[in-house]
């Protein structure tokens, strides 16, 4: 989740914070995560309770509202946002990945990364999954990657060399030049 998002945006304000170059108080890229406690109230984090912020308070108690921020309140919330998606049979594969590989490539680019892969014949989803990496690398991301390949029984898996035939064509390329 970005900080920018509008929803989001409204939460880290109604509990104190700002965002700043789509960053919560300029410094976090992702509005919900786990860890980062400097934008949390730990005592509402590690106990779950709702917890007194007189900041928030303040300018709560203006409005006639609650002066206590509940755990999915906080500036960046440890709750995930969550959409159900009902699969069918004819769904390939899943590609869970963070921001790292979001923020340089779009969904339509990730996807067609990794139905290129299969097509060439990669079945080990490990290698699969360190290819999107190291595209994503290649196209500049700087931000730590996580990406997860989860496939179905309609993924077919086509012919040829898969990563290691790409990786051999890299490195052929690169001791031409």
């Amino acid at each position: 989740h970005k900080p920018d998002d509008d929803e989001e945006e409204r939460r880290i304000r109604a509990a104190g914070g700002y965002v700043a170059g789509g960053r919560v108080e300029g410094d976090l890229a992702v509005s919900r995560g786990f860890g980062d406690f400097r934008f949390k109230d730990p005592g509402a984090v590690l106990t779950g309770a709702e917890v007194f912020n007189k900041q928030v308070a303040d300018e709560k108690q203006k409005k006639g509202e609650s002066t206590f921020l509940k755990v999915d309140d906080q500036k960046v919330s440890p709750y995930p946002d969550i959409i159900v998606q009902n699969r069918s049979p004819q769904d390939e594969f899943i590609i869970v990945a963070c921001d790292g590989i979001w923020d340089v490539q779009t969904n339509y680019e990730c996807i067609k990364t990794v139905a290129d892969i299969f097509a060439e014949g990669e079945s080990d989803l490990g290698l699969a999954s360190e290819e999107l990496l190291d595209m994503c690398l290649s196209m500049g991301s700087k931000d730590n990657m996580t990406s997860i390949i989860i496939k179905f029984p309609a993924q077919e898996i086509g012919e040829g060399g898969g990563v290691m035939a790409r990786r051999e064509k890299r490195e052929a390329a690169a001791l031409a030049a």
